[in-house]
């Protein structure tokens, strides 16, 4: 203990693990300088442990002024991304998109977070926070997992970027639109155990630059424009329509009877995830 003006310092250890709690002007076993604050530190274990509810923040409190608990400005933060979560619900159901889980948000909100109950934890940092290890990193919830963001959320692996649901993957943009890019490689897009659907409100453009279009079905394929329609099945093809049909072409060539055979992929019987897990 040291009561030097300028230079309080409280030390309290032990050589077992050289167990430390420093408090004030940190120094060294030479009196010189290592930091400011406090620092609590072992070579063993340790654990922080508060049964009721644990608040960890970066924010001041001028001369320790005001309720130790005092969690305002981070409730507030909570109910803006709350706020925008709801914005952009509207939205999504205007467009009969899924629906972010707000019931659950708002839930932890107000039962647990804005009075630290059920023994909960929050944690608040002004100027941001950043989680980093060389090693992995795992978040797991019994219940949801929310990210909210203001303003952007980027995600980047640089090897593999793997999502898996057992129920359903929705994605919705309100504005901009989405775009899907692979520089190398197939894209590959399934609906194993039921139908697709690709609606656009304007132009529909299906382009392959550099080789060949395959449209393929087993049974039946209808191109159809208004009240005219090509239908193509196994056994022939009909050409409908109500008014005219015109061959613009140097000629037209009847060889004779012949057969076309599609390459198929073959989709998996896959059970679902209950039987899996």
């Amino acid at each position: 203990m040291d009561d030097k003006r300028g230079q309080e310092h409280i030390k309290l250890a032990t050589e077992y693990g050289k167990t430390q709690l420093n408090l004030g002007h940190l120094v060294n076993q030479r009196k010189e300088q290592r930091g400011e604050g406090f620092e609590l530190r072992t070579d063993e274990w340790g654990a922080i442990r508060a049964a009721k509810g644990l608040y960890i923040s970066t924010e001041g409190k001028y001369k320790a002024d005001g309720d130790v608990l005092n969690i305002d400005n981070p409730v507030k933060e909570l109910e803006q991304a709350l706020h925008m979560v709801r914005k952009l619900n509207e939205q999504a159901k205007v467009a009969k998109a899924s629906l972010a889980d707000l019931q659950t948000q708002q839930k932890l909100m107000e039962e647990k977070i804005k009075q630290l109950n059920d023994a909960a934890l929050l944690h608040y940092a002004p100027a941001g926070v950043a989680t980093v290890t060389p090693d992995s990193i795992q978040h797991t919830a019994g219940e949801n997992i929310i990210h909210t963001a203001q303003n952007s959320v980027d995600i980047s692996a640089f090897k593999r970027f793997m999502i898996n649901a057992g129920n359903r993957i929705s994605l919705f943009a309100s504005k901009m639109g989405i775009t899907i890019f692979a520089a190398q490689g197939k894209v590959d897009i399934q609906a194993q155990n039921d139908e697709l659907h690709l609606t656009g409100n304007k132009h529909v453009k299906l382009t392959s630059v550099n080789h060949e279009v395959t449209i393929s079905a087993s049974k039946k394929l209808n191109l159809v424009c208004g009240n005219s329609a090509i239908v193509i099945q196994p056994d022939g093809i009909k050409l409908i329509s109500p008014g005219d049909a015109k061959a613009l072409t140097a000629s037209f060539n009847v060889i004779g009877p012949s057969n076309f055979k599609a390459s198929v992929p073959e989709l998996p019987a896959g059970a679902s995830c209950e039987e899996q897990l």
